[in-house]
């Protein structure tokens, strides 16, 4: 049966036109309260990467961060302006780690040194918090990757308020958003997103080089904790019901407690090629998006140990009708 939608379920929800119920300082309360911590809001998980690297002086010709053989364009995009990347499995030594946890699978290793911790999929530690034994001095996260937000939306968590209000001043000495350009950025993204238009990376690059976010660009950010974790408890049952219906051998070892323990932003599947490219046909033919990636299954970056998996939306916003269908796909096949 072939339930192809005229939209196709991503990974991440879909932009929304909503108003915004909460302020950015509102914002940053609840994220605060949630994380635990201090939270500066930014226009974009990349571009508090790069506000960060700026204040703290990192220069493009001198300093070196190390990163996973893996990443994420958005990640490099801000990196390479302000330093040079190094692969961390090469242990030869660098200024500055970002520690990237793949896809909201959380990592292992814990590096020493200046550590910036990249949870922009690892949004929730677990459905009823975002506090975590942090590492490092400093988090970047990123909204829409979780919640149907107006417009690109993300920032850095710390600990210190001194700190973060050094950051916020240095966030609002950029240029006004409160125009039209503002609102066309926001909504060139909403229009732009999951078409892959051409729109959408220059809303990429105008966010980068401009943290400031405006209180009318908050559409879509949960104005409670409470909110933040009714919708942390739509993922984990959705996240529970697919770990009930794979089969045992779709994950590496020690991966089914990981996925118990925690809320990551899609759902892996391994096996054999064959089998991964038949699963990820069925999820496209449903109107699912589905690709084959290279996860670290050893979830370490100093020394990873790479395996192909297809992975499954599994955000709180997808149909009913289309989760059946993705469990159905994931649970019917035997990986070997």
């Amino acid at each position: 049966m072939n339930l192809r939608h005229a939209h196709t379920i991503d990974y991440m929800p879909l932009s929304t036109a909503a108003p915004p119920i909460v302020s950015v300082a509102d914002a940053e309360r609840v994220l605060g309260d949630w994380f635990g911590a201090e939270v500066v809001l930014t226009s974009a998980g990349r571009s508090a990467m790069l506000l960060y690297f700026t204040s703290i002086g990192l220069n493009r010709y001198r300093d070196r961060i190390a990163l996973p053989r893996l990443i994420s364009a958005c990640v490099l995009d801000a990196v390479i302006r302000r330093a040079f990347p190094v692969d961390a499995a090469d242990r030869t030594g660098a200024d500055f780690t970002i520690l990237y946890h793949q896809y909201g699978f959380f990592q292992a290793d814990r590096p020493g040194g200046r550590v910036m911790e990249d949870i922009c999929h690892a949004f929730y530690a677990t459905a009823e918090t975002g506090e975590r034994d942090w590492v490092g001095e400093v988090a970047v996260f990123s909204l829409p990757k979780f919640f149907a937000t107006s417009t690109m939306c993300g920032g850095l968590v710390m600990a210190d308020q001194d700190r973060a209000n050094e950051f916020r001043e240095l966030r609002d000495r950029t240029g006004d958003v409160s125009g039209t350009g503002a609102h066309s950025l926001a909504d060139a993204f909403g229009k732009s997103f999951g078409a892959g238009a051409s729109g959408l990376e220059l809303t990429y690059l105008a966010r980068l080089l401009n943290p400031r976010l405006g209180d009318h660009e908050t559409g879509g950010i949960p104005g409670s904790t409470a909110e933040i974790r009714r919708i942390g408890a739509e993922r984990r049952s959705r996240l529970d019901r697919l770990i009930d219906v794979v089969d045992r051998s779709a994950l590496p070892e020690g991966w089914l407690s990981m996925l118990r323990a925690t809320l990551p932003f899609a759902f892996p599947v391994f096996g054999a090629e064959e089998q991964l490219v038949k699963t990820k046909q069925a999820l496209l033919d449903a109107g699912v998006a589905a690709d084959i990636y290279s996860l670290d299954v050893a979830r370490n970056m100093s020394m990873p140990r790479y395996e192909r998996a297809v992975l499954a939306p599994c955000h709180h916003l997808i149909p009913i009708e289309t989760f059946g269908a993705i469990t159905g796909i994931l649970g019917s096949v035997t990986y070997a």
